[in-house]
C-alpha cells in the first residue's frame, strides 16, 4: 500500500519518521474496510517525528490531514513488565532505521489496523452525530435501540456537549423490537447518569 502513495514513499526516504505497520493478518481481517480507503489508512500509520517507547505516553498529529491524532501509551505491571500501544493497537516490536539523509526512523509492528476518520466537514462529529447516522462514520453496529431512547428522554444535549468526554453506547437495533424491548434499554444503562464522563478521554487497551 506505501508503493501506491508517492509523497508518502519520499517521505520515508527522507524523514525522521515513525511508522506503525499492522501484520498480514490484520491487515487481511481488515481488508474488506481497507478497499477504496487505502491512501488514507497509510497516511494515518505514519507520524512525522520518531516517537521512542521512552516517550510513552503522548499523543501526536498523523501524515493524514484532518484526521485525529494517534494515542501512544504504556500498560505496567509487576516487576519490569511493559506493554506499548498505539490507539487499540498492541505494539509487537519494534525496528530501527536510516533514511537516505541520515536520520533516525521507527518501525513499530502492531497486531490491529488503525482506523482513520476523516471529517468532511471543518468541525467533527458530535457524539449524537455519531448515535444518530453511525453508518455515515463508519461504525457498523446497531445503536438505533440506545438512539430511540435518548430522544425520548429528551437527551439530545448530553450528547452534544463540548469538551474531551468519553461515551458508553450499548449496541442493539430498534427496529423490528416491540416497545418493551426499547425499554429495557434502561436496565442496560442509565441514559442520565452512566454514559458520560465528562472532560475524560479513555484509552482502551
Amino acid at each position: 500500500m506505501v508503493n501506491r502513495d508517492e509523497v508518502l514513499r519520499k517521505l520515508l526516504q527522507y524523514w525522521p519518521v515513525t511508522v506503525f505497520a499492522p501484520t498480514n493478518d490484520a491487515i487481511e481481517k481488515s481488508n474488506e474496510w481497507i478497499v477504496g480507503r487505502e491512501n488514507k489508512v497509510v497516511s494515518y500509520h505514519v507520524l512525522n517525528q520518531v516517537a521512542e517507547k521512552t516517550t510513552f505516553p503522548f499523543k501526536s498529529p498523523t501524515s493524514l490531514a484532518g484526521s485525529p491524532p494517534l494515542y501512544l501509551s504504556v500498560k505496567e505491571g509487576p516487576g519490569f513488565w511493559k506493554e506499548y500501544y498505539v490507539n487499540n493497537a498492541k505494539i509487537l516490536r519494534s525496528e530501527d532505521y536510516v533514511s537516505q539523509e541520515g536520520t533516525k526512523q521507527l518501525l513499530y509492528v502492531i497486531d490491529e489496523i488503525l482506523q482513520p476518520y476523516v471529517s468532511s466537514t471543518s468541525l467533527p462529529p458530535t457524539a449524537l452525530d455519531l448515535l444518530d447516522k453511525p453508518e455515515l462514520y463508519d461504525i457498523r453496529e446497531p445503536l438505533s435501540a440506545f438512539d430511540f431512547r435518548v430522544k425520548q428522554e429528551g437527551l439530545q444535549e448530553l450528547f452534544m456537549r463540548e469538551g474531551n468526554n468519553t461515551f458508553f453506547l450499548p449496541v442493539g437495533a430498534g427496529v423490528g423490537h416491540s416497545f418493551n424491548r426499547q425499554q429495557e434499554v434502561d436496565k442496560w444503562v442509565s441514559p442520565q447518569d452512566s454514559v458520560l464522563l465528562c472532560d475524560a478521554v479513555l484509552n482502551y487497551i
